[in-house]
């Protein structure tokens, strides 16, 4: 792109292009890029996209993730395991997302935990 010569038009071009006005560092540019390219993307593409949507749909929800993300790790690192405990709102998010597009083939199996039993109530005819 420095040279001037003619690319195909991508996300990771769309990121380097407005690096500066997403006030993306290097690093979070190459991450972002990354991630919706290349050999990852095809189980983490839909989850992004799926992520994306559901920011789109319920932008009041996305705002408190955002905040809460904000107070608990700020922006000068990643989100860690040793986090979870403290990002509620933002596992509860991510278990949605991942809820509305499971990234195995096929989704999930489901079974219960423990025995189910189905008493008829006396007083329900």
């Amino acid at each position: 792109m420095e040279r001037g010569d003619e690319t195909v038009q991508s996300f990771g071009r769309y990121v380097l292009e407005r690096q500066r006005e997403l006030n993306l560092s290097d690093n979070e540019a190459a991450y972002l890029a990354g991630v919706c390219s290349g050999p990852v993307r095809t189980r983490r593409r839909p989850v992004i996209s799926i992520s994306i949507l559901a920011a789109a749909c319920y932008p009041l929800e996305q705002q408190r993730v955002w905040e809460e993300l904000e107070s608990v790790i700020g922006r000068e690192r990643p989100p860690t395991m040793m986090d979870q405990d403290k990002l509620p709102r933002t596992m509860a998010w991510v278990s949605e997302v991942l809820r509305w597009r499971p990234v195995t083939a096929g989704g999930f199996p489901h079974k219960a935990t423990r025995d189910i039993l189905w008493v008829r109530c006396p007083f329900v005819q």
